[in-house]
């Protein structure tokens, strides 16, 4: 066991910032000392030092007031600090008291501990070590004070005798009724070694267990006799416990319980001797349910002797399958400490067999109502629940009804089944007539049914019986009557509703198979197992051209099979026996033609027993003809597939490669094999830049927009990059969709137009370079010429047409990113709000940005078209002061954007022709609203005027809706 302590809340360690200070009072007779002492101990915090210089001045000073700790030098001038110590420990004042002396002064610390001092302590030595020590020291006792007195109050609270006895034996702690137990004044105990109030105890029981816990540091309780000086004799209980200050010793008179124990012995003596007279299986059980007692009897009830029951929970001898609901049914009554009866349960002998037993018990109860256990008794009930449960599995559990009535016909006994059956409770039945639930005989025509079983002796009959709720179900009844109790008929009811309804099904099912047989639309035959015709159906006579009765009772082979094909109709009829057959075949008519037809066969068969086969016969001559024509298709098909100049590819739905042409195996270099039946993204023909676009297109595509041709890269199996210009069909190949997808070579238009595109860079920088040499030459002409209206004239011509060039310049440049970057999703208020930030002068013009979180499929032209309408706004709106744009979806399938100012607006007679390349009213150059047109087409938009002049231009631009929102896009305005 580990060692354990009565320990309490708190402990040595003392909280120095508590407002409470420790009051102490130094005695010494050195005035000069105690005032330096004073100082030291109080810079220790937590200490308020008062002082005196004699012991008779510190008694006054213990009269006047209380103290924590007492603080004294050894020798003083009169008395000394142990007749101090001496006299307080008479009065009874146990404030803890610390010796403060110098070196040499041993004999005196141990005399003063011998006293009942707390410590001891020399002053000389280093201040800082001393006074620290001596604080410490008194922390230490101020805080031992408080678990003594904690003590107290713990030992005060309980009626046993509770003390505290050091390591030297000395009561440091002793209750009130420890000093009536004793018959020793508390004030005499207190201080007091054990062994000097108590001579001889060392002898004893109790002092053997007091040394062992006090070195051992473990808990023990010890009973024993003992004789105090007095005279008094008793038996005593001791639990004694180890605590920091030595042992806690709670003492307790046990002498009435040891008589009472001896009288209970005497008692249960008589009561065994009583039980073992019984043939019951008398018992005694715990509070946990251990047998404590068994009387003989278990031996022929159970077959165990009763010394190998104890122990034993009750529980043990249960049956496995009844144990846990008999543990949680008995410790229902343990705990509310019920007597029970006749409690019936299923237990197993020690040689397996089972048996029942009746059990009937009592609850054993203590003086203060706390349960010791039950005692009771059982007996063997197996023989009578064996019969109960006979009866039960032959009635009361049946499928079957069943009821016992007296002659009157009034319900005597009626099971589980019948009562489902019927609707009513067993109670509600017990209170009712035979003829309260027939539902077809009148009640007189019930009495004389009886009257004629009862003569009898039996009848067997088929009737109707009424439920509770009112419907009626079919019954077969099975009565005998016996003459006993003045005449019982026990009748047996079965349920047979469900037979009727499946004989009224069956016929159901033989008419609905007859006009299903006889109104088939293709032609039916029902044959024998020997495929003797039985019966056919008139399509059937139609499609062959026989008479019904040319056919029934001859082979359905010999009529129908042409010879060439008996082999294949033998194997049909074998396939048809093991279940479903069917196939596409050659049957000849009476007149010998052939025709192709579709069989289908099937096996007949009832309750087990094959009956014969069904046959069906589809004309599908038609039906041929259509696949043949069909056929000749894919092959012209597959010819022209094959000769298609491009490389031409058939993917499904997945990317699964399904065909290709004969010249993209020459351009890949792959083998039609080595590609067929891949997913043509994980080919290695597919680079990762390919994948990427193809991937982005197909998410396009998957949205519902229309994907133009676009480029990809195709890696040749020598390593050769070829860029090729994709173009998809969606078509249905062998009846499943998949997509032909056509590869345009392109790789030497991309070289052409990769030399355009570098040559028109260089271009533009060139002749943007010259065009800054002509504005600058003609700055530096006005400067010269400042008097010469007509030349400054001629000199502004020249640099409105040098700013028009570097506008057309722009928009080649513009013009030549059309298509080249991959569309993605941009934020259409953003890329307004870039667009507004490239003027450094909106003129005073207000900007309303409605479109902030919206995203649509675009480039990084779209800065470009709002920049081209702002432009035009700034430039021609000649009175504009507000410029909008927002959006709005007219309906389920498109968006619109809406831009719009409120200047001069559009003349009606240029609207027509506002996006015509190069059109202008002669203000501008004629390419900016052209390039919006080209964007929105790129972006597969629409993009209309719709404003009224004099009221502003507005510009509605239509793109299908593709676009998607956050969860909740700015509305606010931004200007």
């Amino acid at each position: 066991m580990a060692e354990q302590e009565v320990e309490f809340s708190g402990g040595a360690v003392v909280d120095l910032s508590c407002t409470t200070l420790i009051r102490v009072l130094h005695v010494d007779d050195d005035a000069g000392f105690l005032k330096v002492a004073k100082q030291c101990l109080e810079m220790q915090g937590g200490i308020a030092v008062d002082t005196a210089s004699s012991v008779d001045e510190a008694l006054e000073k213990l009269n006047e007031k209380d103290y924590d700790v007492i603080v004294s030098d050894y020798q003083m001038p009169d008395k000394d600090g142990l007749e101090l110590l001496r006299t307080l420990r008479r009065k009874g004042n146990t404030v803890p008291f610390i010796v403060f002396t110098g070196k040499g002064r041993e004999e005196v610390a141990v005399r003063a501990l011998n006293l009942g001092a707390d410590q001891y302590v020399d002053k000389n030595g280093d201040p800082e070590t001393v006074y620290s020590e001596l604080a410490h020291g008194i922390r230490a006792a101020v805080e031992k004070k408080k678990t003594a007195e904690r003590y107290r109050i713990l030992l005060e609270s309980i009626d046993d005798s509770g003390y505290v006895l050091d390591r030297e034996w000395r009561h440091v702690v002793v209750n009130e009724a420890a000093a009536r137990f004793t018959h020793v004044p508390r004030e005499k105990l207190l201080g007091n070694k054990l062994t000097d109030l108590f001579p001889g105890v060392e002898k004893t029981a109790f002092f053997e267990v007091f040394r062992r816990v006090m070195e051992a540091r473990k808990p023990e309780t010890v009973s024993a006799p003992y004789v105090f000086e007095d005279g008094r004799k008793g038996y005593y209980e001791v639990h004694v416990y180890p605590v920091p200050e030595g042992i806690l010793c709670i003492s307790s008179d046990i002498t009435e319980r040891k008589r009472m124990k001896m009288v209970l012995k005497q008692s249960e003596e008589r009561f065994r001797t009583v039980s073992e007279s019984l043939s019951e299986w008398v018992w005694e059980v715990d509070a946990e349910g251990k047998y404590v007692y068994s009387s003989s009897s278990v031996k022929r009830i159970l077959g165990y002797e009763p010394e190998e029951i104890l122990g034993k929970r009750f529980y043990d001898l249960c049956h496995p399958e009844d144990r846990e609901q008999m543990k949680k049914l008995v410790f229902e009554a343990f705990a509310g400490k019920q007597p029970f009866r006749d409690f019936v349960s299923r237990n197993v002998r020690k040689d397996g067999l089972t048996v029942w037993l009746s059990t009937s018990g009592a609850p054993m109860l203590d003086d203060q109502g706390t349960l010791l256990g039950y005692r009771g008794a059982a007996r063997d009930v197996t023989e009578h629940r064996l019969m109960e449960q006979w009866y039960a599995t032959l009635v009361k559990r049946a499928s079957d009804g069943f009821w016992i009535n007296d002659a009157t016909g009034r319900f005597i006994d009626v099971n589980d089944a019948y009562c489902r059956m019927i609707g009513y409770s067993r109670e509600e039945l017990l209170s009712m007539f035979i003829q309260n639930v027939e539902a077809l005989e009148k009640p007189e025509e019930t009495a004389a049914r009886i009257k004629k079983i009862m003569k009898e002796g039996h009848d067997h009959f088929e009737t109707r019986h009424r439920r509770k709720d009112g419907t009626a179900i079919d019954v077969e009844v099975s009565v005998n009557y016996y003459p006993v109790a003045g005449g019982q008929l026990v009748s047996f009811i079965r349920d047979i509703t469900a037979r009727k309804k499946d004989e009224k099904a069956v016929r159901e099912s033989q008419q609905k198979f007859e006009a299903l047989f006889r109104g088939n639309p293709e032609a039916a035959v029902y044959v024998a197992v020997d495929y003797r015709v039985l019966d056919v159906n008139s399509r059937f006579c139609h499609l062959f051209g026989y008479a019904a009765q040319e056919i029934i009772g001859r082979s359905l082979n010999d009529l129908i099979v042409p010879d060439n094909l008996m082999e294949e109709a033998h194997c049909l009829d074998k396939d048809a026996k093991d279940g479903y057959a069917s196939r596409d075949t050659v049957r000849k008519r009476k007149d010998g033609s052939l025709v192709h037809v579709s069989v289908s066969a099937a096996p007949v068969i009832f309750e087990n027993k094959l009956l014969g086969y069904i046959g069906i016969y589809k004309d599908i001559t038609e039906l041929k003809r259509a696949h043949e024509e069909s056929e000749e298709a894919r092959r012209h098909f597959q010819t022209l597939f094959n000769v298609m100049a491009d490389p031409v590819v058939i993917l499904d739905e997945t990317g699964k490669i399904l065909e290709i042409t004969q010249r993209a195996e020459e351009l890949a270099g792959y083998k039609r094999e080595e590609l067929l039946g891949k997913v043509f993204l994980e080919t290695p023909i597919a680079t990762a830049k390919t994948k990427e676009v193809m991937m982005k297109n197909l998410a396009r595509r998957m949205m519902g927009m229309q994907v133009s041709p676009y480029e990809v890269e195709i890696l040749t199996k020598d390593g050769r990059k070829l860029t090729f210009e994709l173009n998809a069909a969606k078509i249905k190949y062998k009846n499943t969709p998949a997509d032909l997808v056509v590869f345009r070579d392109v790789t030497e238009r991309k070289k052409l137009e990769e030399k355009l595109r570098v040559v028109g860079s260089l271009t533009r920088h060139d002749v943007r370079n010259k065009l800054s040499a002509v504005t600058g030459n003609a700055y530096l002409l006005k400067r010269k010429l400042a008097e010469d209206p007509e030349a400054l004239r001629q000199l502004a011509r020249i640099e409105a047409a040098v700013r028009e060039v570097e506008l057309i310049l722009e928009f080649a440049r513009t013009y030549e990113k059309l298509g080249i970057e991959q569309l993605s999703s941009v934020d259409v208020g953003e890329a307004f709000k870039q667009a507004v930030s490239l003027f450094s002068d909106l003129k005073g013009v207000k900007v309303v940005n409605e479109c902030e979180g919206l995203t649509v499929l675009a480039d990084s032209l779209l800065r470009q078209l709002f920049y081209n309408l702002i432009d035009n706004s700034l430039k021609y709106g000649e009175k504009t002061t507000q410029i909008r744009v927002y959006y709005r979806t007219p309906n389920a399938d498109q968006l619109q954007l809406v831009y719009e100012d409120d200047g001069a607006g559009i003349p009606d007679s240029i609207r027509s022709n506002l996006f015509k390349e190069g059109f202008t009213s002669g203000k501008g150059t004629g390419y900016g609203l052209f390039m919006i047109k080209r964007i929105c087409e790129v972006y597969g938009w629409t993009i209309r005027e719709t404003g009224k002049q004099g009221k502003g231009a507005q510009f509605t631009i239509t793109a299908p809706k593709t676009y998607k929102t956050g969860t909740a896009y700015s509305t606010s305005k931004a200007s």
